[in-house]
């Protein structure tokens, strides 16, 4: 009876330590500067985007809204797209969690990393929005062209792009 009392305290510290762990090493947007997009693929080495902008092509967040980040200002093969809406669409982004599996939610990602998928699909977690900074999670899995997929996780804190005229 104690060495099973034992084992059991011992099964629950090692638990607990592994879970501890695992909670740090997921909140990828803790210390992420502004303007950055950190993406993870197949539990990889995590690679920081260095210009990560947001834009919304209509009004109040409504419209379109793209959250783009980019290698940096040379580098465009390195890239991530997360794009919410449509031209007509009059339902402002918001708090919220969105899957791109759920065609309602109006939500599409793709990039040099691959491409959302309804079997596929990526959850995007956006936590805050402000009138000059987008921040969110995400996870999920993205379709290759040359066929099969990959795990993706990231963060990003978008801050405001200019439109072009």
């Amino acid at each position: 009876m104690k060495k099973n009392f034992v084992l059991s305290l011992l099964f629950l510290a090692a638990s607990t330590l592994f879970t501890s762990c695992d909670e740090v090493n997921e909140d990828l947007l803790k210390d992420l500067a502004e303007g950055r997009m950190v993406v993870v693929i197949n539990n990889g080495e995590s690679e920081i985007l260095q210009q990560c902008t947001w834009m919304n092509y209509g009004e109040n967040m409504a419209g379109e809204v793209f959250i783009v980040g980019v290698k940096d200002a040379t580098t465009t093969t390195t890239m991530l797209n997360i794009m919410y809406g449509s031209w007509t669409n009059e339902v402002p982004l918001a708090v919220k969690t969105y899957n791109t599996g759920v065609e309602s939610d109006k939500i599409h990602v793709h990039g040099s990393y691959g491409y959302a998928d309804t079997d596929a699909p990526v959850v995007v977690e956006i936590t805050e929005i402000t009138a000059t900074a987008i921040k969110g999670k995400f996870s999920g899995k993205l379709k290759l062209e040359a066929g099969g997929t990959v795990d993706i996780k990231g963060a990003f804190y978008a801050k405001k792009g200019e439109q072009p005229m």
